[in-house]
């Protein structure tokens, strides 16, 4: 049996299956909470619309209203309950408020106006749209409603939330009793919410389910993939090892094992990578939504606390060995403050990366904190640059040079080598940093061979970089 060739079937059997079921998992919780928080967001209208009631229901006179209604006549508490329903609506606390009550005779199925809130906009934009006392509706409301109004008057029920449509869009109403002094109701107040403002806060919700969706199948594929490598493919990589006849193949065996775990490594770190650097970005434009920016903040944190994990343990035996470090990072992590934002001011720093994505992601980070960024997209690139600079005797032009590893004409490594080649005063030495997706002891120690002074893990984690570039 050809072991690499049965690794490399079942890996990647498994690794679609994973990827399928954690898909239909995160769909599963998106639908559940997005359910959750819409019966929620209409709960948060309702108890609103409730409050805003009862300030008006305060504010009126029911014996004065009911003689109103009995005489057709304004009086001067009339004038008041006006403006106090015209306060309201210029609040924007409502898009509509009203007391009216149902008619009978021959205008049944229609509701008479008693007091309607208006605003100076919709007396010039939409006069027809206006009630005073007395005015009869034609055919605004739908038998549906009208029995609402009726339920409410009737006694039978005490208030009514439902949506409905009027001719200036869809909207949530509440209904209420307005009562006289013997505790009969007399008319009806009926406030308005807008359907948008809700419908705005579910796309909202959808937007951030589908960040923590995304972060959930990244979770759950890294935690798959590394229960698959321990406990099938080590087990079948073993079964070769234990033939004598194989045993000169158990060399070129691990080395597929390391490079599989390194595409892994570097497959799943370019995603979180995006993750977390436009997660920064958002946070800093998202304006005065403060839950949203808090839910950013603790996202990116667990985020980098998790990489630092996953990186552990595919370098470590024990996993256990980094329990309490990775508390104190998290810990250590919600520590840092604005007060780093100017630590590079005035240093002038290369970025040599080939993903576009990766150099505005790095680029945004060190602008953040006071730096110049100069962009190269290659290795070649840099080098070039570098030349050019020396010849001219800019030696300390750059401050440092952040070094992408894999890059399509030249890499890092090839890049740093050809760098620390260019004849220059022995006083001067420019800091390079490698940035890359390859996590591995090796690879440290291979940046460190050419010539580089750091190495650092993508996605990049703000304070080390900082901390490096210091």
């Amino acid at each position: 049996m050809d072991i690499n060739r049965e690794v490399k079937r079942i890996r990647n059997t498994l690794i679609i299956a994973i990827l399928v079921f954690a898909v239909i998992l995160s769909a599963a919780v998106g639908f559940i909470g997005f359910q959750a928080y819409s019966r929620s967001v209409l709960s948060g209208c309702a108890e609103a619309l409730e409050d805003i009631s009862a300030i008006a229901i305060n504010g009126l006179d029911g014996d004065d209203i009911e003689n109103c209604i009995e005489s057709g006549e304004e009086s001067e508490g009339y004038g008041r309950a006006q403006r106090l329903l015209d306060n309201i609506k210029a609040s924007d606390s409502v898009k509509d408020i009203y007391i009216a009550k149902p008619v009978s005779g021959e205008a049944e199925g229609n509701m008479m106006y008693v007091v309607k809130g208006v605003t100076d906009e919709e007396l010039s934009d939409y006069p027809e749209l206006v009630r005073g006392l007395g005015d009869i509706s034609k055919d605004e409301f739908p038998p549906e409603v009208l029995s609402k109004f009726k339920s409410i008057m009737e006694g039978r029920t005490v208030e009514e939330f439902f949506e409905r449509e009027t001719a200036l869009g869809g909207v949530y109403s509440l209904l209420v009793p307005l009562k006289n002094s013997s505790g009969e109701p007399v008319a009806v107040l009926g406030l308005d919410s807008g359907v948008n403002a809700v419908s705005e806060n579910r796309v909202d919700f959808i937007f951030y389910i589908l960040i923590v969706s995304a972060v959930l199948i990244l979770i759950f594929l890294i935690i798959m993939l590394i229960w698959l490598n321990r406990r099938v493919i080590d087990p079948l990589l073993g079964l070769k090892m234990q033939s004598d006849v194989a045993r000169s193949e158990a060399e070129s065996a691990n080395k597929a094992k390391t490079k599989f775990l390194r595409e892994v490594s570097r497959n799943v770190c370019i995603p979180f990578d995006a993750i977390i650097g436009y997660t920064a970005i958002a946070r800093r434009n998202v304006g005065d939504r403060q839950k949203v920016t808090e839910c950013l903040d603790k996202m990116q944190v667990a985020e980098n606390n998790l990489l630092d994990h996953i990186n552990r343990i595919l370098e470590m035996d024990n996993p256990e060995a980094f329990v309490s470090p990775s508390v104190r990072a998290f810990n250590s992590a919600k520590q840092e403050t604005e007060d780093n934002k100017s630590v590079l001011k005035g240093k002038r720093i290369l970025v040599v990366e080939d993903n576009e994505m990766n150099r505005e992601i790095a680029r945004d980070i060190l602008e953040d904190h006071g730096a110049t960024v100069e962009e190269a997209q290659d290795g070649d690139i840099a080098v070039e640059r570098m030349v050019g600079l020396c010849m001219r005797g800019q030696y300390t032009y750059y401050d440092a040079i952040l070094m992408d590893i894999q890059m399509p004409n030249m890499n890092g490594y090839e890049a740093t080598r050809a760098i620390r080649g260019i004849p220059m005063p022995e006083s001067i030495h420019i800091p390079i940093i490698a940035m890359t997706a390859s996590a591995f002891e090796q690879d440290r120690l291979d940046a460190l061979r050419a010539g580089m002074d750091e190495h650092l893990t993508k996605p990049i984690d703000p304070k080390k970089l900082i901390n490096a570039l210091r």
